[in-house]
């Protein structure tokens, strides 16, 4: 059973383009203890060398717009992305839990890290006109904020203002990557 549709792209839509062309159809698949799919075909011609690419995704939710399935897909690196952050700097990849409420509290607070930290990260972005800071940035901001209002509280400037001194920003570059 096959049941093909070229997808309508609004005008607006990044795929919407001469060279591109997007179908969605429903595909039976034995392989896959038998079951439905919707794929999304996305092919693409090259201009100039008039070669053609296909990127192919699937679902088993066959109540899926098609748009949709690229929305989802295009968010795949970004995920990737989060958890390997999560890992990295927030703990996930240490925690030894083996009970389902602790491994639920350990995953929970990673992405909550993480989350509060992209937060912060793009307040910092904005306040120091950095574009390309990382969550290693970050960390190094925070370090010389904490430094920094130490140092205030031992002299007699207000720590209000750590954004604005010269000193604040000193801190932060002895262990910024991108600053």
């Amino acid at each position: 059973m096959l049941q093909e549709a070229a997808v309508n792209l609004s005008k607006d839509h990044h795929l919407n383009q001469a060279h591109i062309k997007v179908w969605a159809l429903k595909v039976y698949a034995p392989s896959i203890k038998d079951c439905m799919l919707k794929v999304v075909i996305i092919q693409r011609m090259n201009p100039n060398t008039r070669k053609i690419g296909q990127t192919i995704l699937f679902t088993n939710d066959l109540d899926l717009e098609a748009l949709d399935i690229i929305d989802y897909y295009s968010l795949r690196f970004q995920i990737e992305f989060d958890f390997r952050d999560a890992k990295q700097f927030f703990g996930l990849s240490d925690f030894k839990n083996y009970k389902q409420n602790q491994l639920t509290n350990a995953v929970n607070i990673a992405f909550t890290s993480k989350l509060v930290s992209q937060i912060l990260l793009e307040k910092y972005k904005k306040t120091l006109n950095k574009e390309n800071l990382s969550i290693t940035d970050l960390k190094a901001i925070l370090k010389g904020k904490m430094c920094h209002f130490y140092f205030l509280n031992t002299s007699e400037n207000s720590p209000d203002d750590f954004l604005n001194e010269e000193n604040f920003l000193d801190f932060v570059k002895l262990e910024a990557v991108n600053l």
